[in-house]
């Protein structure tokens, strides 16, 4: 949750919002921009992340059984089908003596959908041994396991979304961000199913280490809500770009800040294998969780100093804000009517951020992260604010509705994937945090 909100503040910083400060033509900007209540500006951006899941190389997807001692795994099908969305409108609603309030809407969406099938030779159901003290003809050795042909077959489809506010409170004279409240609605939907799945339990004694290999088939589904409110204040006015930087120059952002809000929704996971139901019941039980669905509002971590949640509230110490960027290029840019500007290139980690040195609009991005174990790069380019607010209404009402797959793309899903253990646990925790999405689709950074 720390994470969650300081990257949605650090979001805010990064992409445009206002805080860069500079002087002279060759650094970051002419000079510190006047803006008006109503000045606005929009970027968008979409990501077709079916076609890079269904180009993904077949040695990595033949993995999926070899965790499970198979034997000449042959890839039979594999599809996928799915795409990532993203809208931020920025408007300056209110100016005073000293300040801008700048409020920053956004809705992102996300679905996938795929489908595999994978053959190979796999031990016959049983009870194993992967190392012993004491051989002997009983104890057999999972690698010297008989095998039996089998088919996996497995599909899954996914949905989520997010929209909400960030309204900024920034100073004029430096164009220096001082706090932030924010506000967002976020879900998750999605099913996974698998035949002839096979289920790997592992155990210990003294002297012995085992494995018991059963198959099952599998029926889950996920379904998530959540409603943030939150405000965090900045310890010291944070400016995103120092006076003077000219191209080639780096330097270091560091500021702390404190938050604290609510949270309300709800967490449900059905069918989970019953080879993981103890480890997800262990996982829970630390929250004082006794199963699902789980409603947020009941959760607490039992602090009562640092990060406190309790019961839906949080509260926290002064967390930390860091990033490196550097001035890296000027670059001609098109603006929401085509025309193209000649932009302040900023880079930080795997990110890069194109602004408008008359006016301080952000007006392209580029940002590299992770989804499941595939990079995706989410590009982000000028568009005009009624576009974008078409965009954001959209996810709104996905939001609202809680759209499924196929609601979203008026089809069926034969859905599919890399099916393996490791697949499951990744959407069972993809599902538990989608809520929280406001950070994977507003602030693209992949951690290190």
């Amino acid at each position: 949750m720390r994470k969650t909100i300081l990257i949605a503040i650090s979001i805010a910083l990064m992409m445009g919002a206002c805080p860069f400060l500079a002087s002279g033509q060759a650094s970051a900007a002419t000079s510190v921009p006047t803006w008006s209540v109503g000045d606005s500006w929009a970027l968008a951006g979409s990501k077709d992340v079916g076609v890079m899941y269904s180009s993904i190389d077949e040695n990595w997807l033949k993995n999926s059984i070899y965790d499970s001692y198979a034997d000449n795994a042959t890839i039979l099908s594999h599809s996928a089908n799915g795409s990532m969305d993203m809208s931020v409108v920025f408007e300056v609603t209110a100016v005073s003596a000293t300040t801008y309030t700048v409020t920053v809407t956004f809705g992102a969406s996300l679905y996938l959908s795929f489908s595999q099938s994978v053959s190979g030779d796999m031990p016959v159901a049983g009870h194993y041994y992967t190392w012993t003290m004491s051989p002997s003809a009983e104890k057999v050795d999972i690698q010297n396991a008989p095998e039996a042909k089998k088919t996996i077959t497995g599909s899954a489809k996914f949905a989520a979304a997010t929209n909400g506010t960030i309204v900024l409170t920034v100073q004029k004279a430096d164009m220096a961000i001082v706090s932030a409240k924010i506000g967002a609605s976020s879900y998750a939907k999605g099913s996974i199913t698998l035949t002839n799945f096979p289920m790997t339990e592992y155990g210990y004694t003294y002297g012995d280490s085992m494995v018991n290999v059963t198959y099952a088939d599998v029926n889950a589904g996920i379904n998530a809500n959540m409603v943030l409110s939150a405000m965090s204040t900045l310890d010291t006015p944070l400016i995103a770009v120092p006076a003077g930087m000219n191209v080639g120059d780096d330097w270091y952002l560091s500021d702390a800040m404190i938050t604290s809000g609510q949270i309300t929704g709800s967490i449900d996971i059905t069918g989970v294998p019953d080879a993981y139901k103890a480890n997800v019941n262990q996982a829970l039980a630390q929250y004082g969780i006794t199963g699902f669905p789980i409603n947020l509002a009941d959760l607490t971590n039992g602090a009562t100093s640092g990060f406190i949640y309790d019961h839906g509230q949080f509260s926290g110490s002064d967390q930390s804000i860091s990033a490196h960027v550097t001035y890296a290029r000027n670059k001609n840019v098109p603006d929401a009517n085509g025309v193209n500007v000649n932009c302040i290139g900023l880079t930080s980690d795997t990110e890069s951020y194109y602004l408008d040195p008359a006016n301080m609009h952000l007006l392209a991005s580029d940002a590299t992260f992770e989804l499941g174990s595939t990079e995706i790069i989410l590009s982000l380019h000028a568009v005009p604010v009624a576009t974008a607010d078409t965009s954001i209404t959209n996810v709104e009402h996905q939001v609202t509705d809680r759209s499924t797959y196929e609601d979203i793309t008026g089809a069926t899903s034969t859905g599919g994937g890399s099916i393996d253990s490791t697949t499951i646990i990744l959407i069972v925790v993809v599902a538990a945090v989608a809520v929280f999405l406001v950070v994977a689709f507003l602030f693209l950074r992949r951690r290190k």
